[in-house]
């Protein structure tokens, strides 16, 4: 009687897929991950500012208009937006000619915004795409850096992405099927009222211009495949318009991890493939931005610095903060004041350097400087 084989034990599979199996402790870092990354995302709201003869004296937003995305970052000691150009591209072509602050962004993610001290507001716009090397197939002159003013001290800033400690998919690694999400606000999901008895969101009209909402749009995808790059295929928002986002954060999960993988520069409901730009490439020039040539957008704060007129002082910063940290100085000892006064230098070191190199590169006229006659 012939011997049976030996049947070999069972195996069990080997993992092969990109999304590894996650501990409950991993998997809830990598979703803090992405929430962080998720809400950088600001929507951009373009200002139709009131005209003034003179925009140093007197300068009124009348109201909002437009749409677009952008990615709020940190490098070194700045803040910035990243975006693309054709969402701003008004502004570069025409910069002569566009108001002193055409532009803001929110200093916080998913917050309700009441007073000017709620954004962030355009200096430069700075040229990176031309420190980026050419690429066969991706084209980064559709990128556009934008510094903003650090915030005003006491000012709560939050969700942003740091440069120089957040991971991105570098090129090579690019493979079909990497789970994706598109973050960004879509004209549709956030439209501007001016009809102040609209049933969305009335509104007084002796007090406001118009009312907005702020929704922030997320598509999910997988990367695949094109003829000559990688795209994000979408399995949400099929066949919808995703018109503002443009300048959107496309994150991904790859082998149990969150990084960032590109920045949407192109979409369309008649398609269902999204075209983006690695953002690995692009956070390499982020990263030389000193390097770049610069754009006024702020030509007033140009002025005052040029002059050194009208220029806000220590002292009165130093109210500016404890107003907003709801400290009452009047009812404080001057030993008090004195403690305060170090707490506040101390929470806005990171302005006061920024400022103070700012300061030099007007000075010293290493700016590109466009001419105003106002």
């Amino acid at each position: 009687m012939p011997l049976s084989k030996r049947r070999k034990k069972p195996q069990p599979n080997k993992q092969t897929s990109s999304h590894p199996r996650l501990t409950p402790q991993a998997f809830a870092k990598a979703l803090a991950k992405y929430e962080i990354l998720r809400n950088s995302t600001r929507r951009i709201f373009h200002i139709l500012e009131e005209y003034s003869e003179n925009q140093n004296e007197h300068f009124k937003d009348q109201m909002f208009t437009g749409i677009g995305t952008g990615i709020l970052l940190k490098q070194g000691l700045n803040y910035f937006l990243l975006t693309t150009r054709h969402t701003l591209l008004d502004y570069i072509d025409n910069h002569e000619n566009s108001n002193t602050s055409p532009f803001w962004v929110t200093s916080r993610a998913n917050h309700s915004f009441k007073s000017i001290n709620d954004f962030l507001y355009p200096k430069y716009f700075v040229e990176i795409a031309d420190l980026i090397e050419e690429h066969e197939y991706y084209d980064f002159k559709d990128v556009i850096l934008v510094e903003l003013f650090n915030p005003m001290p006491g000012q709560e800033i939050n969700f942003w992405i740091d440069v120089d400690k957040t991971a991105t998919l570098e090129i090579n690694d690019f493979k079909e099927g990497i789970l994706l999400f598109d973050n960004g606000f879509t004209e549709k999901s956030n439209e501007i009222f001016y009809d102040s008895e609209n049933a969305t969101m009335s509104f007084n009209p002796d007090i406001h211009s118009c009312s907005t909402i702020v929704n922030r749009d997320v598509i999910k995808g997988v990367m695949t495949k094109d003829t000559y790059t990688h795209v994000f295929k979408k399995l949400s928002y099929l066949s919808e318009n995703t018109n503002g986002m443009s300048g959107g954060l496309i994150v991904g999960f790859h082998r149990g991890k969150v990084k960032c993988v590109g920045m949407h520069i192109r979409g369309s409901e008649d398609s269902d493939n999204i075209n983006f730009l690695p953002i690995s490439e692009i956070f390499k020039a982020v990263k030389r931005h000193e390097e770049a040539k610069r754009i006024i957008i702020d030509y007033c704060h140009q002025e005052r610095v040029e002059s050194g007129e009208n220029l806000i002082g220590f002292d009165d910063l130093f109210i500016i903060w404890a107003k907003n940290m709801n400290l009452q100085l009047d009812e404080l000892t001057p030993k008090q004041i004195f403690e305060q006064r170090i707490v506040f230098v101390k929470d806005n070191l990171e302005t006061f350097v920024a400022d103070m190199k700012d300061r030099d590169r007007i000075l010293n006229k290493n700016i590109s400087v466009h001419d105003k006659n106002r």
